[in-house]
């Protein structure tokens, strides 16, 4: 009896998981994210404005600091992506010709833009630069 209450509780979950949430994910590289490693399978990735590490939660209640110079970027719970340039966050507002990012600074309303050819390219203050480096 509490066998089928189990499968019932994992079915459930995973339904609700799947169709409402987006799993967090790191991303060592741009294609192939990591939603589960030797630790667990991961809850929830804390990005600290200052400091070198991205937090990360599992699901089986542990946590685990990561480099953020070792990884490309990672995706949120919301299902948005970020990418990690110069070990700062910047999250990834539109992808066209030109890739626009932003992040907000830091106890303010502020927030900086950044743009890149595309998304592996770096990052700079103007289109006309990320312009620029797609024609070269």
């Amino acid at each position: 009896m509490q066998l089928k209450y189990k499968f019932l509780a994992i079915f459930l979950f995973t339904v609700c998981f799947s169709t409402y949430g987006q799993a967090p994910a790191l991303l060592f590289d741009r294609q192939d994210p990591v939603t589960e490693d030797a630790t667990g399978v991961i809850k929830k990735i804390k990005s600290p404005e200052y400091g070198k590490y991205l937090k990360v939660s599992y699901h089986n209640g542990r946590k685990n600091k990561v480099l953020k110079s070792t990884l490309w970027g990672f995706q949120g719970n919301n299902g948005k992506l970020y990418r990690i340039y110069d070990n700062k966050v910047f999250k990834i507002v539109k992808q066209d010709d030109i890739v626009k990012y932003e992040r907000t600074l830091a106890g303010t309303n502020q927030y900086q833009r950044r743009f890149s050819s595309d998304l592996d390219s770096p990052l700079y203050q103007t289109k006309r630069k990320a312009r620029q480096e797609q024609q070269d």
